[in-house]
């Protein structure tokens, strides 16, 4: 059996995995529609990896049901593995091979070599080089390849970006979409917002194995932000500055530090006052996930 239009390719309910004793995911609820790009997002150590390594069958659950393409994951996990196109966070290959020869053992298995030749130029690989003598950033292309080149209708990608340089990233997130337009269905794994926020019609962000907040990546919009570190002069005429403009601010120190999602609100903030120092940056998907719950909690608090 596989899945039909209408149903999902990917669903999980209550999915949950523990290792001697210690759970590594909890209870996990996920669906992800035929066609859709979802970004996984979580921390690394949050229980990413181990979702996928779940879907893919390679690991039995403690609890849980779930399936792909229709299919279940365990006791159907072959059928799983040859449906859909899959890049592991940490890539192993065969280092005595050049990456021709591996794609087209690939190839052989997979019954088509597809766009194997096309996606290697793109990324500009060398495939006639040993697998042995890549880079760390080569071995992720190949990977790539061999996930992409049979054109398959699902991806599960963990990490897919993690150790390419800035222009082969956009190369990739290209790719990506125009396999999106294509009506692809994408299970994407990051720990970095702007390249979910760039590829993902939705997010999921998983915390300490728990899922912990879903939505649209238009309201991922939301959550990021930079982190705004700033010292004055004047303490006291400084931090009434940032009072009147309704910006909430922590003490660390001799700083004044807050979160915000447009950094000219703290430049109007501060016109007229003695800034002894400045420090602004994105905000971590740590930070984002720490934000997001406080505030959360806070509102909890109030209500």
């Amino acid at each position: 059996m596989t899945a039909s239009a209408s149903s999902p390719a990917i669903a999980a309910s209550g999915l949950s995995k523990s290792y001697n004793g210690r759970p590594a995911l909890h209870e996990l609820d996920l669906s992800v529609e035929p066609g859709e790009v979802l970004g996984f997002l979580g921390p690394n150590g949050a229980g990413k990896t181990t979702t996928i390594r779940l879907l893919l069958g390679f690991l039995r659950p403690t609890s849980g049901t779930a399936t792909v393409l229709g299919f279940d994951c365990w006791s159907q996990s072959l059928e799983v593995r040859r449906t859909l196109g899959y890049l592991p966070g940490d890539v192993r290959l065969y280092d005595a091979m050049s990456g021709r020869a591996f794609l087209a053992l690939c190839a052989r298995l997979r019954r088509t070599a597809g766009r194997s030749a096309e996606l290697a130029s793109r990324l500009d690989l060398d495939l006639d080089k040993r697998v042995g003598t890549y880079s760390k950033g080569n071995k992720q292309k190949l990977g790539i390849v061999q996930a992409l080149m049979h054109e398959p209708r699902l991806l599960i990608l963990d990490e897919p970006t993690s150790a390419l340089d800035p222009l082969v990233q956009e190369t990739v997130y290209e790719i990506l979409n125009e396999l999106k337009q294509s009506g692809t269905t994408i299970f994407f794994s990051s720990h970095v917002l702007s390249e979910v926020q760039k590829v993902c019609d939705r997010y999921a962000i998983i915390h300490d194995g728990r899922l912990v907040r879903e939505g649209t990546v238009s309201e991922l919009g939301e959550l990021s932000g930079s982190l705004v570190r700033v010292s004055f002069q004047d303490e006291q005429a400084g931090e009434h500055a940032l009072d009147r403009a309704g910006l909430a601010a922590r003490r660390e120190g001799d700083d004044f530090v807050l979160t915000i999602t447009d950094p000219n609100d703290v430049v109007r903030a501060l016109a007229g006052v003695h800034v002894a120092g400045l420090d602004v940056r994105p905000l971590s998907l740590e930070e984002v996930f720490f934000e997001s719950t406080s505030r959360a909690t806070c509102g909890d608090e109030t209500s």
